[in-house]
């Protein structure tokens, strides 16, 4: 090769080095450069909007899937399509998570990514039986009413401790090739605001912002400051 090659060479080489240190790219904190695996992005997404399909599915086998089913059934409260966490569902969390497991390849096996899906599992749960439940004895909803769960409620808890251990592994240094970016950070993190907010939300005339809403809300909104902070420092 002639000395000006590999000058050049050299020179190019220098360059990607510099800018690699400066991004990020090598240590997980720029732009880390990974093209997404759209065979898994699409896996999930058909998983997810499938569990979100059969619990409207259910819904409308229980009376509970539209405000007019409902009127014409004699039921009240609020029915599955004006559910606003449904809505972010297929809209926010169902693509997030199929974008994360698309463009990164995590340590399911692992036993703090196990330990995780065990927590988000138990913690849906718990609050399917313990704070969904009696909040649908005052306000039936469909996925929890008369004093017990749906079956749209627990294919909820499903979907959602699916998710939430996907995207708590993604928080979680270390069970993430290639390392996590700052930019996902942020914007997974601000992605997830407007899913805080929306999600407590009924799509009804009657509904209105109170206490244990505002509580979901701040708590959703503490929880994913904490983890990005987490991820961050």
């Amino acid at each position: 090769m002639p000395d000006t090659d590999k000058c050049a060479t050299l020179i190019l080489d220098r360059e990607v080095c510099v800018h690699g240190a400066r991004t990020g790219w090598f240590r997980g904190t720029g732009d880390a450069k990974m093209n997404i695996d759209w065979g898994r992005f699409i896996d999930v997404m058909i998983i997810g909007e499938w569990l979100v399909f059969l619990q409207a599915l259910f819904s409308f086998w229980d009376g509970f899937f539209s405000a007019t089913q409902m009127s014409r059934k004699g039921h009240h409260g609020y029915s599955f399509l004006q559910h606003g966490g449904m809505w972010c569902d297929v809209i926010i969390i169902t693509p997030l998570v199929a974008y994360l497991v698309g463009k990164y390849q995590f340590a399911y096996l692992s036993p703090l990514s196990i330990t995780i899906a065990i927590v988000a599992l138990v913690v849906w749960t718990a609050l399917a039986v313990f704070v969904f439940t009696p909040a649908g004895k005052i306000m039936p909803e469909a996925h929890t009413h008369d004093g017990y769960v749906t079956e749209a409620g627990w294919i909820l808890v499903v979907y959602a401790t699916l998710a939430s251990w996907v995207i708590v592994m993604w928080y979680v240094s270390g069970l993430e090739t290639p390392p996590i970016s700052e930019n996902d950070v942020a914007i997974v993190s601000f992605v997830l605001i407007p899913w805080a907010i929306l999600s407590v939300i009924k799509i009804s005339p009657i509904w209105k912002l109170n206490y244990c809403s505002t509580t979901q809300t701040a708590v959703k909104i503490i929880g994913i400051a904490v983890l990005a902070w987490w991820r961050l420092w």
